[in-house]
């Protein structure tokens, strides 16, 4: 998923390490995590165009942490012509699928650095220009009762007394 000389940086990380104010926060939302990752983009990597495959959901709703990379930006896109994205699997066995830059027109691209809420349906992808590595720490969000993934736009509603 890397674009870069760099070696593939994807990560699993135990939800049992997470920070316990995270873990109390989802929960009074309704929510609990249902994966936690660490994703590694190095100095003047990014990571290719890709959509977040989650079972049961085409719009699941991530929140990320990252750490490092000053000035690292998020981007989503929109495909222009019907190419078939690759269907990949990631080193900790999550699927995503791999979209080719030449059939994506950027649509919005904003700086991340602090706690953000992710929409991972949408066709989207990572730069660090920093000259130091950026780690970031994903969390995929289920429903405390039925345990699925939750989409962005119900992750929305239920944190929007905390967004800006």
């Amino acid at each position: 998923l890397l674009v870069s000389n760099s070696p593939q940086g994807h990560y699993d990380y135990p939800i049992s390490h997470c920070d316990k104010s995270v873990l109390y926060w989802c929960l009074e939302r309704r929510m609990v995590p249902s994966l936690a990752e660490i994703f590694y983009t190095p100095p003047g990597g990014s990571i290719g165009i890709h959509v977040d495959r989650v079972r049961g959901q085409d719009n699941p709703a991530k929140l990320n942490w990252a750490y490092g990379g000053a000035g690292s930006t998020m981007r989503w896109y929109s495909q222009t012509d019907n190419t078939e994205p690759k269907i990949m699997t990631t080193p900790i066995g999550t699927g995503y699928a791999l979209f080719d830059r030449q059939s994506c027109t950027l649509v919005h691209e904003t700086e991340i650095g602090q706690p953000t809420l992710v929409n991972a349906g949408i066709p989207h992808d990572v730069t660090n220009p920093d000259s130091h590595g950026r780690w970031c720490v994903s969390i995929t969000l289920a429903d405390l009762v039925t345990r699925s993934c939750i989409s962005f736009e119900q992750a929305a509603q239920r944190f929007h007394d905390c967004m800006a």
